[in-house]
């Protein structure tokens, strides 16, 4: 990550939880279809829509990234 990059992380990371996850759907939203096909985002994208709509809810709870994503990754092949 660029120093910028980093700065912002560390702002970002001191904002509420909710304010986090709109910020972060927000984001992966702004990406066009060529920047996401780079990533393997059908099982990802899935992922994220599902607790989306389950934290928009009300249903769950929610988790920080990195717990998240290091549940990702141990689920992946």
């Amino acid at each position: 990550m660029t120093e910028i990059a980093l700065r912002l992380k560390d702002e970002l990371l001191k904002l509420p939880p909710k304010e986090r996850f709109d910020l972060a759907r927000a984001v992966w939203d702004s990406l066009d279809d060529e920047m996401l096909e780079q990533f393997d985002d059908a099982e990802w994208g899935a992922e994220l829509e599902r607790r989306a709509a389950a934290t928009d809810a009300g249903m769950e709870a929610e988790q920080p990234f990195r717990e998240a994503i290091d549940e990702l990754r141990k689920e992946m092949p």
